[in-house]
Parts: C-alpha cells; structure tokens; sequence
C-alpha cells in the first residue's frame, strides 16, 4: 500500500513547511576553494569543467539559484540564466 505522501496533490494548496526559512549565504574561505579545486581532476573533461565552474563562482561571487545584478558582473561570453 502507497503512502499517501506519495499520492499526487497530498499538499496541494498548502505553502512548503521551509518557506519562511532564510538562510545566509555562506561564503567559502580561499583555503575552503583550494580544496574544492584540488578535488577535481586535471585529465578528465568533468573535471575541468567543475573546476572552471567553482573558479567562476567564486571570482564572480555568483550564488546558485540568483540572477547577477549589476554590468560586468560575469565576464563576457558567459551566459547565467535559469530554466526557460
């Protein structure tokens, strides 16, 4: 037997229980990024895109989910949008 949980609509309606739930951003020590960048591979294509990814977040101050505000926030040629 399913779990009504599960069932299509079972919150609908109702606002998520973490809605009112902000958090700051926590923003990562250069040591903190060195690590990061050190766990990626240097070979592999996955690799090097995680790390210009992690280098572009980080340079940029960009956070995940939010839209840059301001001219010249990312560097030419790239792209930040969300779905749609």
């Amino acid at each position: 037997m399913a779990s009504p949980i599960t069932k299509p609509g079972y919150r609908k309606g109702q606002s998520p229980a973490s809605k009112s739930n902000t958090y700051p951003a926590e923003v990562l020590t250069p040591d903190e990024v060195r690590a990061l960048l050190a766990e990626c591979s240097p070979i592999s294509s996955y690799g090097l895109r995680h790390r210009a990814l992690i280098t572009l977040l980080y340079r940029t101050g960009l956070l995940l989910g939010r839209e840059p505000r301001g001219r010249g926030v990312v560097p030419p040629g790239i792209s930040v949008g969300g779905p749609g």
